[in-house]
């Protein structure tokens, strides 16, 4: 029992490890203000969408209402194919903005990554932008980030996301936590040179660089366009990838409408992992999920009578270590944290980690309707 314990204890030392370096690089950073007015550059918003009749209109009303000239920028809409009203509310904005257009996916071709592709083929600026058709954003999201290009001249810039505040439940603030800390994770992995993770809900990068990658997205695979994008750009322009901090241009995405849902997206995101060849992100999420088995292993030998407080000293130093952290991120992003929902959050974690690692693998995956 003694190795098991000293075992147990070391994959929890590596995990305190990685989230104190995230802690101290999210707090280096200090937010990104403009200087006055970008003029440049020139943007291409790609926006993929299926079945989005309910949202869409959402993130076109603001992209009408951006401060940047709407000169220096175009919005394409790819349509994957969608059943529903989504295309008619595509079309009516697109006549009446000059600088929208609507593609329709062709019948060969369906799925997320050939929707952006597609787009990206048809665009005709140098920056090309990503966004989700349930997202909704700011009116200074491209001012921000045209000035962070001009001051930067990334390869890449990755945004923030932060989930909207749907409600009060205890699966609805879980979602907002879980969201919360891959953002911040991502951002934070990326501030230190080492890029793990990033959103394709905010995300820019140069069009010729996309261009001169043979297969960046990895369309083999159903999901991961962002995630895999960014760990091809990174073999190539590591030290061109970063990270726009700033409150000015977060992008709000819809949290899921029910638990199962959740379960089922994450798994969705879980499922890729093993396609994964970089040794960074293997790296940190082989350590959460040790680290995470490790607490269950503590809980265990508790109940077995081996070392009671050993549980006890692991839950208390994860409540503060992780609880520091997303309290930073909770604060920035605009959220109310909840000291008490966070702890019982914090216990139920491992099982909802291993929940979603089992049907990743076991169970089958869908999306809208699209088995993966």
């Amino acid at each position: 029992m003694l190795i098991v314990t000293l075992i147990t204890f070391l994959f929890w030392l590596l995990y305190v490890v990685l989230i104190g370096g995230y802690i101290c690089r999210w707090n280096k950073t200090s937010d990104y203000i403009p200087e006055g007015k970008a003029t440049g550059p020139c943007f291409s918003v790609i926006i993929p969408f299926r079945d989005e009749e309910a949202r869409l209109g959402g993130i076109l009303h603001d992209l009408v209402l951006q401060d940047y000239p709407v000169e220096k920028f175009e919005v394409i809409l790819v349509d994957d194919h969608s059943r529903d009203k989504s295309t008619e509310i595509a079309g009516e904005y697109c006549g009446r903005q000059g600088n929208f257009s609507l593609i329709p996916l062709s019948a060969g071709k369906s799925g997320k990554k050939n929707a952006i592709d597609t787009g990206i083929k048809d665009a005709r600026h140098d920056y090309i932008i990503t966004t989700d058709a349930d997202c909704r954003a700011g009116r200074q999201w491209l001012s921000v980030m045209a000035s962070f290009c001009n001051d930067f001249s990334p390869a890449m810039v990755i945004g923030l996301v932060r989930p909207e505040s749907s409600g009060r439940s205890f699966p609805d603030f879980f979602q907002q936590l879980e969201l919360i800390s891959l953002t911040g994770a991502g951002a934070a992995s990326a501030l230190g040179g080492k890029p793990i993770f990033c959103s394709g809900a905010n995300l820019c990068y140069r069009k010729e660089l996309y261009s001169g990658i043979h297969d960046p997205m990895q369309k083999a695979i159903a999901s991961g366009d962002d995630t895999f994008l960014l760990l091809q750009m990174k073999q190539s322009f590591r030290k061109d990838i970063r990270v726009l901090k700033s409150r000015l241009s977060f992008v709000t995405t819809k949290s899921e409408a029910n638990f199962a849902g959740f379960i089922q997206q994450r798994s969705r995101w879980i499922s890729k992992s093993t396609r994964y060849r970089d040794r960074e992100i293997l790296y940190s999420a082989l350590v959460v999920f040790l680290a995470n088995m490790a607490m269950l292993t503590a809980m265990g030998l508790m109940m077995a009578g081996y070392h009671p407080w050993f549980f006890a000293v692991m839950i208390m130093i994860k409540l503060l270590t992780d609880g520091y952290f997303l309290f930073s991120l909770s604060d920035y992003a605009g959220f109310k944290f909840n000291l008490a929902v966070y702890a019982v959050s914090g216990i139920v974690y491992p099982f909802y980690l291993l929940l979603v690692t089992i049907r990743a693998f076991f169970a089958p995956i869908s999306w809208k309707n699209r088995k993966l």
